[in-house]
């Protein structure tokens, strides 16, 4: 059997013509869209800062819940000295916690997640282990570090990790695949590399999500939150979720049950929601409108109580980042943001992740910059932390 051989020095060669030839371009969009679309001016949303600020919400405590997406908490930047550049798990909660003056940690904690949940409710103190011996029900885990700073105010931040719910069945898929019959005609650093990361890697977590192992995943951000809101204080206390990519869709998707009675806490404390790369409306294809629909607004309308920093602001405090040119990433769906019934609910922002499009015969840019930058991004951070104001 024949196969088309890629030449590494034609790619150089391609490469630095393009590069000294000028057909390379800046890429920089940014806008933000409320209630109604443009021409109507943007909408301003508040950031984590407020949630601490006397003159605003002054709250004493704030936990903050970071949820992945595809592939787990990306990694954005080349290797230094051999190591891989820092993840989103190590990025976000240091920006947060320098951004916000939380500079001394008074506690560590962890708890190991299973599905269907065992007994016990409390983290564990000290940084989390593997399991001895792993069983066939474990699903995740859930990391806890807690700050406080000169003011007395605490900043807690969750990493919740799901993908130990799906590592078997990809390692099956990336075995099937790994056939000696299809090593002999596969071209093996191109074609197995993409075909690895891209799709055993990344897409098949949303067909898992999706399809057998969507209880399991479920189940795991439902217990993470309990489990924040039981080890949270019960007054003066708000809740933040940030979640990537898939993330969006499995948080979108355990908020807004209305049998999960259990989360009643965590969500009427739940003052912020950020989705960055927000993958929302990818996952909603799969299910009817009627329930599509009702994942956007029942988090909202389930609460037992609307927490006052909702309250107070009306304005947005669900916040989605997209890329434009991100491949798998998509604004929240229109007819969803402008409803009435969603008033100062939703607000879009449209930010640029892959700042270079280069010309070979059409204009492209680095899909994987466009999606795995979001975390490490200044100005998509810095609204994070002061919001935006038009």
């Amino acid at each position: 059997m024949s196969v088309i051989r890629f030449h590494p020095c034609k790619f150089l060669i391609l490469a630095t013509l393009l590069l000294t030839t000028g057909c390379i371009k800046t890429v920089n969009e940014f806008r933000v869209v409320g209630d109604a679309n443009p021409p109507a001016p943007a909408p301003q949303f508040s950031g984590l800062a407020a949630l601490f600020d006397k003159d605003k919400h002054d709250y004493d405590s704030v936990s903050v819940m970071l949820v992945h997406g595809m592939g787990g908490y990306a990694a954005y930047g080349k290797k230094q000295n051999g190591k891989n550049p820092p993840s989103d798990d190590e990025i976000v909660p240091a920006y947060l916690r320098d951004a916000l003056g939380f500079d001394k940690l008074v506690s560590t904690g962890h708890k190991n997640l299973y599905y269907p949940p065992q007994q016990g409710s409390a983290l564990e103190d000290g940084p989390w282990k593997k399991p001895d011996y792993p069983t066939s029900d474990w699903v995740g885990y859930l990391k806890g570090k807690r700050y406080t700073r000169a003011d007395g105010k605490t900043l807690t931040i969750f990493t919740l990790y799901w993908d130990v719910s799906v590592r078997n069945a990809k390692t099956q898929l990336a075995n099937d695949d790994d056939q000696y019959w299809v090593r002999e005609t596969r071209l093996k650093k191109y074609t197995d590399n993409g075909k690895l990361f891209l799709m055993d890697e990344l897409l098949a977590d949303a067909v898992l999500y999706t399809g057998i192992k969507h209880k399991q995943i479920n189940s795991a951000f439902s217990q993470a939150s309990s489990l924040v809101h039981k080890v949270s204080p019960k007054t003066n206390h708000a809740n933040v979720v940030v979640a990537f990519s898939l993330g969006s869709a499995i948080a979108s998707d355990a908020l807004s049950l209305p049998t999960a009675r259990s989360l009643d806490g965590f969500k009427a404390n739940l003052c912020k929601v950020y989705f960055l790369a927000n993958q929302i409306p990818l996952l909603n294809l799969g299910i009817d409108e009627d329930r599509a629909n009702t994942a956007y607004r029942a988090y909202t309308d389930n609460l037992v109580d609307t927490p006052r920093c909702r309250a107070n602001e009306k304005m947005p405090w669900v916040v989605s980042f997209s890329d434009p040119n991100d491949i798998l990433s998509y604004p929240i769906a229109e007819n969803v943001r402008t409803s009435p019934d969603n008033a100062n609910t939703f607000a879009d922002v449209a930010i640029t992740m892959a700042d270079i499009a280069y010309w070979p015969f059409i204009w492209v840019i680095d899909p994987l910059k466009a999606h795995t930058r979001y975390g490490s991004h200044p100005r998509l951070r810095e609204m994070i932390i002061e919001g935006y104001q038009p």
